[in-house]
């Protein structure tokens, strides 16, 4: 018998909360939504029409904002005669990145060296092995550095691996340029000796 008296109670608890939301909220949410709209053309100027507000000179009335239309693009349906994509072309890029595993395998776009090789060594900053590494890659003469630009500086520069930088850090280009010129007491005047 205490159960069912509990279950009773408890149902009419129930009912009267959702009696007191639904008849009770209704009204407050008016109550709010009348406040609002009293507030917002209080705040316009706009007469409060037939409520009794006061009302404004229609010279003071702002224009009426446009009304935003909202528009559903869609993308139209495939016809029969459009082709469906099954895959996306690959496009190589121009110009590849030099990156560490390119510079072991391949050698700079420099120009070819003419003539009897030269001993690189006499550049400050190119001792035996960095001269051995880049005649591996080519570079044998004086103008061959001389005529570097840029592009072929930074091209031998990926090849050098823990010498990377020497070229513009020792001035390989000023040298070999007065070098290859045989400006040799220039070269000995703004260099000094081989340093070691």
């Amino acid at each position: 018998m205490d159960l069912t008296v509990l279950f009773i109670v408890l149902v009419i608890v129930l009912l009267a909360v959702t009696a007191w939301l639904i008849f009770g909220s209704s009204s407050k949410a008016q109550h709010d939504i009348d406040g609002f709209r009293k507030r917002e053309t209080n705040a316009l100027g706009v007469s409060d029409g037939p409520r009794g507000g006061k009302a404004t000179s229609s010279a003071q009335k702002p224009a009426p904002a446009p009304a935003a239309t909202e528009e559903l693009v869609r993308d139209p349906a495939p016809t029969p005669a459009d082709p469906i994509p099954t895959e996306k072309p690959v496009v190589a890029s121009a110009v590849a990145p030099v990156s560490d595993s390119t510079a072991t395998t391949a050698t700079p776009n420099i120009a070819a060296a003419e003539g009897e090789s030269q001993d690189l060594t006499k550049i400050n900053g190119i001792g035996p092995k960095l001269a051995a590494l880049l005649n591996d890659l080519g570079v044998r003469r004086y103008d061959q550095i001389a005529a570097w630009g840029a592009r072929d500086v930074a091209e031998v520069d990926a090849h050098l691996g823990n010498f990377r930088g020497r070229i513009d850090r020792d001035k390989w280009i000023e040298q070999a340029s007065l070098l290859a010129g045989g400006n040799h007491a220039e070269w000995k005047e703004r260099f000094g000796s081989k340093r070691k």
